[in-house]
């Protein structure tokens, strides 16, 4: 399940994939996927995306990266606690 400004995301085989686009423009940001039962996230800046994992690692994404934690994704340049450009993720059972 993905959670953004109070909204919610469910991504399964019959719903795979969701890109984030920001500004006005409506630059992608990033897509997330499912496939073979895993999450992944996709990169799709230059400068990259930025996770936090549940526990409180912190990483840069240049390309692509399976998601096997509950965390944050920024859509912003920098990730910050309690923000709305922060997408929540989580497995559900």
């Amino acid at each position: 399940m993905v959670s953004l400004r109070s909204k919610e995301l469910v991504l399964d085989e019959s719903n795979p994939t969701v890109t984030f686009r920001i500004g006005k423009q409506g630059e992608s940001h990033a897509r997330l996927e499912y496939r073979d039962g895993s999450f992944y996230l996709v990169n799709l800046r230059v400068s990259g995306t930025r996770i936090k994992s549940a526990e409180g690692d912190e990483q840069l994404c240049l390309d692509g990266i399976e998601l096997t934690v509950d965390g944050a994704i920024s859509l912003s340049d920098v990730l910050r606690e309690e923000t709305s450009e922060n997408l929540l993720f989580s497995r559900l059972s």
